[in-house]
């Protein structure tokens, strides 16, 4: 030892940065919210009988955001529950009707998990 001492949080430091990919992500993820929904839009699809916006989310689904989180051997991209808060705070930015955090998280995530064969696929 030297005969020095420091505090150990002084050294010992932590990367908070988002990688390359999960930038790409948030960045593409803004880019699909940005400027989808205002108050008008909004209530013009509250009054459609599925009361969600189907662009928005064809839109999610061609970029394969929908399946941010789930396995790669179930047709998802691969990333973790990091990847998909990234997801779900661009969509938080904007006030896009749709059931983003319900479906991702409270529906596909379980199944991935626990489902059956015949509800993975």
């Amino acid at each position: 030892m030297d005969g020095s001492w420091h505090e150990p949080w002084e050294t010992l430091k932590m990367n908070f940065d988002f990688s390359e990919e999960q930038n790409a992500l948030k960045d593409l993820s803004a880019q699909i919210f940005e400027g989808t929904s205002n108050y008008d839009r909004v209530e013009e699809i509250e009054k459609t009988e599925d009361r969600f916006d189907q662009a928005i989310w064809e839109e999610l689904a061609q970029a394969n955001l929908l399946g941010v989180a789930l396995p790669e051997e179930h047709g998802g991209l691969g990333f973790g529950l990091l990847e998909l808060c990234i997801v779900l705070e661009e969509h938080g930015r904007s006030v896009s009707p749709i059931p983003l955090l319900q479906t991702l998280a409270m529906g596909a995530l379980p199944i991935a998990e626990f489902g059956s064969t015949e509800q993975r696929t």
